[in-house]
């Protein structure tokens, strides 16, 4: 398993297919990223998976985690 989430990982999580939608969920959740010069978006799994642990940096509606597990 890579250390950076892929396009299609960031498709499953966000439920989002654009990049610009992907980084606006991320926003939203709280999650931490960075943004590539092309606009794309680099998250690592450490990131996101200590987001979740944190609960993100507002309070994200993880309801979508629930459901997958």
């Amino acid at each position: 398993m890579s250390a950076v989430l892929t396009r299609a990982d960031l498709e499953q999580i966000t439920g989002r297919k654009h990049f610009s939608k992907m980084c606006e969920w991320l926003d939203q959740a709280g999650i931490p990223y960075r943004k590539r010069v092309d606009g794309k978006s680099v998250l690592t799994w450490h990131v996101f998976d200590q987001a979740l642990l944190k609960g993100g940096t507002s309070k994200p509606d993880f309801d979508w985690f629930k459901k997958a597990v």
